[in-house]
This record gives structure tokens, C-alpha cells and sequence, in this order.
């Protein structure tokens, strides 16, 4: 082939190659008639990607040391010392269990009106040797109960009622005049028995937080355990009266047996009883013991009333001439000792009742007989 036709077929091929590079036009979209679905797209899969390797951290060269004024630390506090009390003994503090309900009637014939005159906790019972009816000053008959304790200790009253006397002068009747009953203070109360006014004495006291004309409900504060008057110690004297207006307008009084109207604590009882001789007479100043029979610390006498002195009047349902009260409730030996022979019967003491015997010279006790 000749040079010159070489180069037309040369220019010819190049000439179609450029042509088949151009790009062509591009035509306007249309619209599909259905909604094009999209192409999943594949995500590619995660790979740990771990940190970086910790660059080794270059070591800090030492440097001169500086120099510092460092102060010295404070010295250390002293520990907190505790000094404690040598120990004592335990203190024996009295109790007496609570009271059963006030007024208390287990029968128709019972009259426990009255709360005790003392706080429980002072837990002192009336002085066992000296109760009502006793005779000890100058032939000077008992007409109460002496309940012992502290100087100081807490007299409240025993009902409510209204202050009539507060001070001296209670036997002779002229205020402010020393007596046997010292600093007292008397209690008309607002209640009383079968149509006669009811009172209460408290004597003996070391102060007086009353006056007369007060009005007190039950456990109201009269004044202090002391020992005024004629005494040996401190004790409150407690009396019960009973006072029936006369034709005159003058007040007459008769005094009770105060452990037949204070009611008993919870779990005790009282025992009232009659000591005659063989011809049915009361007997004065006879001693009766008492003992228990289920603990024998329990042991007590008393002595019989003074049957004929004018300032003591028995209960006129059970027409006793000795009382016990608060014993606690369980198994007992009453002894009386008559015409020089001693005469023995065991009894049961029931909680919050009165336990009633008689006893008839030769003939010895009849439990069974009703006052």
C-alpha cells in the first residue's frame, strides 16, 4: 500500500475513534408508573477497632531538689478520758402493786371508797404493831392508821372533797394552838355512807400545800410526810370519820377502821375478824397473830380493839375488833391466845375481798360463821 493511501486509512481510524468517545445528549426523566422499590444497601460489617497502643511516657528526669521551712505537726490531743462512778449497791426501792378500782364494792356490805394517801412507788404499808384502836401515848387511843415513810414524802388526798382545816390546833379545835395531831389538814368529801358525811384526817405533816376552802380531787398534793405533834418519827396518821349533823347544828363524828374504806392494792386482801370470850363479849387489847404460810418472812400481830372507849366504833356489819390489810392473796395461820392456851386455824386470804372469822373463847374459832 502506498504511502499516501496509509495515511488516509490512518485519519479515517482516528476520526472514528474520537467519535465513538464523544459524549451523547441525555433525554428528560419520565416518570414511572409504579413506585421504584429502593436497592438494599449493604452496610459494610463492623470491626473492632482497637485504641491506639499507650505511647510509652517518658521517665522525668530528677530535678534539684527545692528546699522547704516544713513546721512540725501539733502534737496530738490528749484521748477524752471517762471517768465513771464507782458502783453502789442497787438501791431496794418499795413498790406497791396499782389499787384495784376506786370506789371498790365486791359486796354490798364493802365500802373501799378511798385511794391510798401515798404515791405507790413509796410502797409503805400502816404500821403493823399500832393500828386502829391502839393504845401507846398516856393511854391516848389510836383512832387511825400510821403509815411510815421519809420526811418529805408526798400526802395526797384520798377523794374528793373540799379542805375544812389546814394548820395546828386540830384536837382542841383553835387554829394555830400545837396538839397531839401537829400540822394537819381535814377533808369533807363530796361522798359518804347510808346518809352521813365522809372525812379524812392527815397528820403529822412537815408542811401544808392546802387551805381550807380548796376543792381537791383524788391525788391532789395536801403537803409533806413529817413528824409534827406527838410522834417518835415521821409517819402520816390517817383517819376515816364519819359525821352526822345534830339537832343542834353541831357535827358529831365517829371513827372507822381507814383499812376497811382504803382499797386494797391488786393481788391483796383484808381480814376482819371478832376475838370474844366465852359469853360471846368483845375482848380489848388481846394479841392475834397472823403468819404465812407460803412465805415466811410474812408474820405479823395485832391487838384487839379497845371493845368499850368511845372514840372507836367498829363496822356495823362486821362488828370487828381487829384488821388486817393488805395481805397478799394466798394460804395463812391466824393464832389467839386465850384463858393462857393458844387456838390455831388456817385460812385463805382472796384477792380484793374481806376474809371474816370469829373467834369465841373455849370454844374456840367458827370459820364458818358469818359477821
Amino acid at each position: 500500500m502506498s504511502g499516501r493511501r496509509w495515511r488516509k486509512v490512518w485519519w479515517l481510524g482516528a476520526l472514528l475513534l474520537l467519535w465513538g468517545c464523544a459524549p451523547r445528549a441525555q433525554g428528560k426523566p419520565t416518570a414511572s408508573p409504579r413506585a421504584v422499590q429502593p436497592s438494599p444497601v449493604v452496610l459494610p460489617s463492623p470491626t473492632a477497632t482497637l485504641p491506639p497502643s499507650p505511647s510509652p511516657i517518658a521517665a522525668a528526669q530528677p530535678t534539684a531538689a527545692a528546699t522547704f521551712a516544713v513546721q512540725a505537726p501539733p502534737p496530738a490531743p490528749e484521748p477524752l478520758q471517762v471517768v465513771f462512778p464507782t458502783p453502789g449497791p442497787t438501791p431496794r426501792v418499795p413498790w406497791r402493786p396499782p389499787m384495784y378500782p376506786v370506789p371498790w364494792a365486791p359486796t354490798l356490805h364493802d365500802h373501799f371508797f378511798l385511794a391510798r394517801p401515798i404515791p405507790a412507788f413509796y410502797g409503805k404499808l400502816p404500821t403493823t404493831d399500832y393500828r386502829y384502836g391502839g393504845v401507846f401515848f398516856r393511854g391516848e387511843v389510836h383512832t387511825g392508821i400510821d403509815i411510815p415513810g421519809d420526811p418529805g414524802t408526798p400526802v395526797l388526798a384520798a377523794g374528793r372533797g373540799q379542805v375544812i382545816w389546814a394548820g395546828y390546833g386540830l384536837n382542841s379545835g383553835h387554829p394555830g394552838q400545837k396538839g397531839p395531831y401537829g400540822l394537819a389538814v381535814v377533808i369533807r368529801h363530796n361522798f359518804g355512807w347510808k346518809g352521813r358525811t365522809l372525812y379524812t384526817v392527815y397528820a403529822h405533816l412537815s408542811e401544808i400545800a392546802v387551805k381550807p376552802g380548796w376543792w381537791v380531787e383524788t391525788g391532789t398534793p395536801l403537803g409533806r410526810m413529817g413528824n409534827t405533834g406527838h410522834t417518835t418519827g415521821p409517819h402520816l396518821h390517817f383517819e376515816v370519820r364519819l359525821g352526822s349533823l345534830g339537832g343542834d347544828g353541831e357535827v358529831s363524828f365517829e371513827t372507822r377502821n381507814p383499812e376497811l374504806w382504803l382499797v386494797p392494792p391488786v393481788g391483796r386482801g383484808v381480814l376482819a375478824g371478832q376475838v370474844l370470850d366465852s359469853w360471846g363479849r368483845p375482848l380489848s387489847h388481846n394479841i392475834v397473830y397472823i403468819a404465812s404460810l407460803e412465805d415466811e418472812n410474812f408474820h405479823w400481830r395485832t391487838y384487839t380493839y379497845a371493845a368499850h372507849n368511845p372514840l372507836i366504833h367498829s363496822d356495823p356489819y362486821y362488828r370487828e375488833n381487829y384488821v388486817f390489810g393488805d395481805l397478799p392473796a394466798g394460804k395463812y395461820r391466824l393464832t389467839v391466845s386465850y384463858g393462857g392456851a393458844f387456838f390455831s386455824q388456817e385460812f385463805v386470804v382472796r384477792p380484793g375481798r374481806v376474809t371474816f372469822f370469829r373467834f369465841k373463847g373455849w370454844s374456840g374459832f367458827q370459820p364458818d360463821a358469818k359477821p
